[in-house]
């Protein structure tokens, strides 16, 4: 899309173009799972949630209220409603997706040493 509303002569269309997107993205990270580490491939499992919210978010975008159709596949409240169902399982899968890693014990430990958990008495 450009100012004129009008898509560009020979430009994809948003289908292709965000099939074309997503195929990259997977290629990407299927490249970095087979060259990384083990360590490396659990904190790339464990940020995958973002990148699949971050990619749903465009065809709701795309197809909403907000997008550039004139007659939107998805009007509101509808658009507004998908999205907040995206974000809370998104959030939902980041939490369970969290895990401690040594960086975050050292930093609770700085903030929290072990003689300052202890309760005094009196």
């Amino acid at each position: 899309m450009n100012l004129t509303e009008h898509q560009r002569p020979g430009s994809w269309e948003f289908p292709w173009y965000m099939g074309a997107v997503a195929a990259t993205i997977a290629l990407y990270i299927i490249a970095l799972r087979t060259a990384g580490t083990p360590e490396g491939r659990r904190h790339l499992d464990g940020g995958i949630w973002l990148i699949t919210v971050l990619l749903a978010i465009l065809p709701l975008s795309y197809y909403g209220e907000y997008g550039p159709q004139s007659a939107p596949a998805l009007p509101e409240p509808y658009d507004l409603l998908a999205l907040l169902v995206l974000f809370l399982v998104g959030y939902r899968w980041s939490v369970r997706a969290g895990f401690r890693t040594e960086q975050l014990d050292r930093a609770l430990a700085e903030d929290y040493p072990p003689d300052s958990r202890e309760v005094r008495s009196g």
